[in-house]
């Protein structure tokens, strides 16, 4: 069973609720979350050749102790 709104819920409902044109929210909620997952993606990369087979899941887990650590995590 799919509600009114199409099945999305969370905080897009809202927005969505806002938004001038309600047809085109779906597209234009893809294309603000695309730049976002791209730059998780390249962080996790980065993470990764950072540390090679040592990374850890939580990538500010492999910084060490220190103050920039500390204020990060």
């Amino acid at each position: 069973m799919e509600d009114d709104d199409g099945g999305r819920i969370g905080m897009a409902l809202p927005l969505e609720a806002e938004a001038r044109d309600k047809k085109r929210f779906g597209f234009v909620l893809g294309w603000a979350m695309f730049p976002i997952a791209v730059v998780y993606g390249f962080f996790g990369v980065l993470g990764y050749f950072a540390f090679a087979e040592n990374t850890r899941d939580i990538v500010t887990a492999n910084m060490g102790k220190g103050e920039l650590s500390s204020l990060v995590q």
